[in-house]
């Protein structure tokens, strides 16, 4: 695999050091949700706080939003349904986007409200990445008086009492995941390490998985064949944990990413959904390795672990369905992505 670019003079370069000493830190094993970690979301080099581009044809990727507009009116008339419309006109409705990318989806909803609810919207927008939030902000400049950014959740909670409506495009697969695999001669879990050298690059390593995996919190597929891969959300189960608690009764939370049920994710993929995105180049394998921090980093979302992970924090499952059944849509991609609708 090849190893991060050296400085002209030949001495390592930054990134090479940095995953030399954080290599170093681990035993030279990674824990791959580390790894996935600093590639995205490191302050110096991670792809999304610090180098991605934008979203869309001349970004480095394109989401939902960008190839489904109608998107942005399903999503319109979601907020009209669960805001009552008529009964809300007097006091503002609050309407926060998780990860808002470019801005474009949170821009046609406000676009496609009546002018009596658009004026009682409060949009808050929690983006961690100042690229994004620059882009957004340029985006979204003729309703800036209405929106208020965020650095997490929380804050954008408490700015609305916590009670809201929450959507999410192509969020949860951004955080970082644990990746196992079946070991083919003892028919254990593995779970998978990087390590770094300076000469020969990233390499994947594999240890044993020190943790039980209790079936009634993350479900897995079955039979489960020798050398399978699977990966766990394990990072956005802790990141519920830390905030659905304390969300106010009539609140909803709508959850749009590629993915399916556990009986469905592997079928196709038994070796896994973990992949990048290059400049719109799909990469998997030892490629997933070749740009550290210049490319996105991804897997499929288990929608089964979801729906109990928000039971189980008190979330009431409204309804699972495809994202074309949502918008309507006929597109072909739009069967990839999956709804998810919980109430509080």
């Amino acid at each position: 695999m090849h190893p991060p670019d050296s400085t002209p003079g030949g001495s390592p370069s930054p990134i090479a050091s940095f995953l030399s000493t954080l290599s170093a830190e681990h035993d030279h094993a990674i824990p791959f949700e580390r790894f996935m970690q600093e590639a995205l979301y490191h302050p110096e080099f991670g792809y999304y706080t610090a180098r991605i581009d934008g979203v869309g044809r001349h970004g480095d990727f394109s989401t939902s939003t960008t190839l489904l507009p109608e998107l942005a009116s399903a999503l319109t008339r979601w907020v009209l349904e669960c805001s009552g419309t008529c009964k809300k006109f007097r006091s503002p409705v609050h309407l926060i986007e998780l990860g808002p990318g470019d801005g474009a989806l949170s821009l046609g909803i406000i676009n496609a409200l009546p002018w009596r609810l658009r004026g009682k919207l409060r949009l808050h927008l929690v983006e961690i990445s100042p690229r994004l939030q620059e882009i957004q902000s340029r985006t979204l400049a003729k309703f800036r008086k209405q929106i208020t950014w965020h650095r997490d959740v929380r804050s954008a909670l408490q700015a609305c009492n916590n009670e809201a409506l929450i959507f999410s495009n192509e969020f949860v697969d951004a955080f970082p995941a644990t990746v196992l695999r079946r070991d083919a001669e003892n028919n254990l879990w593995e779970e998978l390490h990087v390590s770094f050298d300076a000469d020969r690059g990233l390499k994947e390593l594999f240890r044993p998985f020190v943790s039980e995996i209790p079936s009634s919190i993350f479900h897995l597929p079955s039979p489960i064949p020798p050398g399978a891969r699977i990966e766990l959300h394990l990072s956005y189960r802790a990141w519920l944990e830390s905030w659905l608690p304390s969300l106010r009764p009539g609140s909803r939370l709508l959850t749009i990413d590629y993915g399916d049920t556990v009986e469905n994710l592997y079928q196709r993929r038994p070796h896994g959904t973990l992949r990048a995105y290059f400049k719109h180049q799909r990469l998997e394998g030892a490629a997933i390795y070749r740009n550290f921090g210049r490319q996105d980093l991804t897997c499929d979302v288990n929608f089964t672990d979801l729906i109990d992970w928000g039971e189980s924090l008190g979330l009431k499952t409204l309804s699972l369905q495809t994202q074309a059944g949502f918008t309507g849509s006929t597109a072909e991609a739009a069967t990839a992505f999956k709804v998810l609708h919980q109430a509080k």
